[in-house]
């Protein structure tokens, strides 16, 4: 519905607040929650969960370079599970299946078109893989990255700017650096194998 607007010089044109509102009033809540609450949003992920055991989880290690967020899907349970804030994330998932199934950026949301995914068995310490968006995998650090073979995705963000974007899986498990020991206590390097996501 067209609202109109006075200002102190009088009437402006009427304003359509229904696209363009929409998509603002998603990237404000994408920021305001991004910036309110850092880490996994259930502390029965977290990797010192004291509610799952390696008898039913495992845990996955990953990295993002848009560390604004990632919703992982148990494809299993259809559950939704939620890591906001850091580029490094480490989670106790229940056995089973997972999807990524989208990431937050600093412009909102992008959803798979056709997610990485990823199982998780039973004791497992794995490394999944590091997602790359499509600007920063051009970049010279993930030249090495670009040789092998590797993963690519699309994840769609048509809502909020009409289109969407590619992203890469590298493995960079070497490269882990500090925020490692923040978002994994108590757990080292060593304990992981490598997996990635496909």
């Amino acid at each position: 519905m067209p609202v109109t607007c006075t200002t102190q010089r009088g009437l402006t044109p009427a304003l359509d607040l229904g696209d363009t509102f929409m998509r603002t009033l998603t990237l404000l809540t994408v920021i305001l929650l991004t910036s309110c609450s850092l880490g996994v949003q259930n502390a029965r992920y977290a990797p010192t969960s004291s509610t799952l055991t390696d008898v039913d989880s495992g845990i996955v290690l990953g990295s993002i370079e848009s560390p604004a967020g990632i919703t992982l899907l148990n494809l299993g349970t259809k559950e939704e599970i939620q890591y906001f804030g850091a580029s490094v994330f480490c989670l106790r998932l229940p056995t089973g299946d997972y999807a990524l199934k989208s990431i937050g950026t600093p412009y909102g949301k992008v959803t798979a078109v056709e997610p990485f995914v990823f199982s998780v068995a039973p004791g497992q310490r794995h490394y999944v893989g590091a997602v790359v968006d499509l600007w920063s995998s051009d970049e010279k650090r993930y030249a090495e990255n670009r040789k092998g073979p590797y993963e690519k995705r699309y994840y769609d963000m048509s809502l909020l700017i009409g289109k969407g974007y590619e992203y890469s899986l590298f493995n960079r498990f070497g490269n882990l650096g500090p925020q490692f020991n923040k978002d994994c206590p108590s757990l080292k390097k060593d304990d992981f194998s490598i997996s990635l996501m496909k």
